[in-house]
């Protein structure tokens, strides 16, 4: 695996030692800006960036995620083929809360894709996204270890189940099988109706009794009623 390490400051330069010692199974190159002219680092160029996000596997900054994010930006292409990136603080505390806020987001993105047709609720969801990663990470610094550890695997799970349950239940497909079956049960019952509409002008013509008068017109409906009162006290019904 070939990691490349890049470090801003003497403290940064420390930590990357003890990164570069822990993967030491790893094919891993040190950068560090210039100045600080640290021993076993390379000078840190502006193209080094570009060069390494293409050859590398993993790319580790030891500073502010903002530097992170305005070096690797332009060359981001696909997370199928970019490399893996991961940001450290010097003291090597934080690396926890920031995968737990990375993997809440992308459990954020995942679930958004998989529910397109989120109606007025869309809205309250996107602002949703934004703000669960951001007490993500609140959490998981002014907790142990422990809790962002949880989260961050609940998130990866997260994100796990959601992709198996959208590869097996669709929502796209979901939503166009419901509607074929709606439309579907919406003409059975419109064919239903007029069978039984059948039914009740047949039964009217043959004098016969009309179980369900719905769908008879106003006309009809009272010559059923006549009809009705006639047979109830035994009176002659006589068709008009």
């Amino acid at each position: 695996m070939k990691i490349a390490i890049f470090a801003y400051s003497h403290g940064g330069c420390a930590a990357a030692r003890r990164v570069r010692a822990v993967l030491a199974e790893a094919e891993t190159v040190c950068y560090a800006v210039p100045r600080l002219e640290e021993a076993g680092f390379l000078p840190l160029a502006k193209d080094i960036y570009r060069e390494r996000f293409s050859s590398m596997d993993a790319l580790i900054f030891i500073g502010a995620c903002g530097i992170a994010v305005r070096e690797i930006a332009p060359y981001l292409v696909s997370k199928k083929t970019d490399p893996a990136v991961l940001c450290i603080d010097e003291k090597m505390q934080f690396v926890i809360p920031l995968l737990s806020g990375l993997t809440a987001l992308l459990s954020s993105v995942i679930s958004m894709k998989n529910s397109p047709n989120m109606g007025q609720a869309g809205a309250s969801m996107k602002m949703m996204m934004y703000i669960m990663p951001l007490i993500s990470i609140w959490f998981t610094f002014m907790g142990p270890i422990g809790v962002g550890i949880y989260w961050t695997l609940s998130n990866v799970l997260g994100c796990v189940q959601s992709l198996v349950l959208n590869k097996i239940y669709n929502p796209k497909e979901v939503a166009e099988k419901l509607q074929a079956e709606a439309k579907e049960r919406a003409e059975r019952e419109r064919q239903e109706r007029i069978e039984a509409k059948k039914r009740a002008k047949e039964a009217l013509k043959n004098g016969e009794k009309v179980e369900d008068t719905t769908y008879l017109s106003d006309k009809e409906k009272i010559k059923e009623a006549r009809r009705r009162y006639a047979e109830k006290y035994g009176d002659e019904y006589i068709d008009d």
